[in-house]
This record gives structure tokens, sequence and C-alpha cells, in this order.
């Protein structure tokens, strides 16, 4: 499921995070908008990693380990905005607290990312993350021509049973034709994550 969940967001516009909600931003000056706009001290600090000044360092390097929820040494933190990139946020996350339970928190963090992003269906082939079923549908439709299992996925109103047939190879389970009717949302993120 880590797997899925990193794949969803490297396939999404996601590229930056905020740490305490793990919003997501796909660039980095989108980031710092958020940092400036907001009216604490946290985000503030947060705001000063561009500056140059030792004073400044040292408030953000605070409130970076309070938002992060980890010790780090500051020359562990990467230069520049990519201390807030997806992947170093999500590893480096609420360490101290949960030492033991590594790969279930890096999991958590990522469906945080992926629960506060407006991706809420995915393509569970390709592992594409969409805002809503018309997109999706049109990204079907669009693959159609390359192979046939986006093909069979684009049928799902037509073709029920090579619907079936095509979302069994992409979520790689086997699941009854009955079942699937019946779940209303089996392009649904938490859906697909559950099952590839």
């Amino acid at each position: 499921k880590e797997e899925a969940l990193r794949i969803i967001i490297q396939n999404s516009s996601i590229r930056f995070i905020y740490l305490l909600c793990l919003k997501g931003f796909p660039r980095v000056d989108t980031l710092y908008r958020h940092f400036r706009e907001q009216q604490d001290d946290t985000h503030a600090g947060l705001a000063k990693r561009k500056l140059r000044k030792r004073t400044d360092n040292e408030f953000f390097l605070t409130c970076y380990q309070e938002s992060v929820r980890a010790s780090m040494a500051p020359e562990n933190i990467p230069p520049g905005a990519n201390c807030f990139e997806v992947n170093f946020v999500v590893k480096h996350f609420d360490s101290s607290r949960h030492i033991m339970a590594t790969s279930a928190r890096i999991e958590e963090s990522l469906r945080k990312v992926i629960q506060n992003s407006p991706i809420r269906f995915i393509c569970p082939l390709c592992l594409k993350g969409f805002h809503g079923p018309d997109p999706l549908y049109h990204h079907l439709r669009k693959q159609q021509q390359r192979d046939d299992t986006h093909a069979g996925l684009a049928m799902r109103d037509s073709s029920h049973l090579r619907f079936v047939t095509s979302y069994r190879e992409s979520v790689r389970i086997s699941i009854t034709a009955r079942d699937i009717s019946r779940v209303s949302g089996c392009f649904s993120t938490a859906f697909v994550v559950e099952h590839c």
C-alpha cells in the first residue's frame, strides 16, 4: 500500500507539503504564499527559509522541527525548499514519536497527503489521481487506444464483463462481478489503495 500511495502522489501535481496538516502544493511559490498568508509564528518561521540571517535560520529550524515533529540536525535538513519536498517530509514526519512503526507511519502520512489533496478517484491501472469521475473517465477513454486494460476500464457502463476482467487485472485481486457492481466507488481513492 505504501508503494501505491507514493506512486499516486508522484503522479499528481503535489511536489511540496506543508508539514502540520500535510497539505500539498504543486510549486514552491504556492507553498511560500501559504506561509505568508497565515498569521501565526510557525508559518512565519517556515517562510524565513529563504532568508540569510542567522537569527532567521535559527527561528526557521525551531519552527521546522516543531512542524515535522522530529529533532533534526541543521546539516540533515536539505537546502532551500527541498526540505518541504514530499518524500523527505513523509520520511521524517513525526519520527520522534513513532520510531518502531516507520512503515506504518509513512503509509499514514502518505494517506494524509492524499486526503488533503483534491484526489478523489484513481485509475487502478496507472495509479493516476483525479478530482472527479469525469476527468477519470476522460483519462480512461484517452488511454484506451494505448492498451486493452484501460479500454476495458472505460467500458464500465457498456460491457460489464469486459470492465470486470480489466478491473481484476488492474488491481490484481480476485473479485466477483457482483461484488464490483455493488461497489459504487470502485475507482475511489480508498478502494483502489486498499486493493492494490
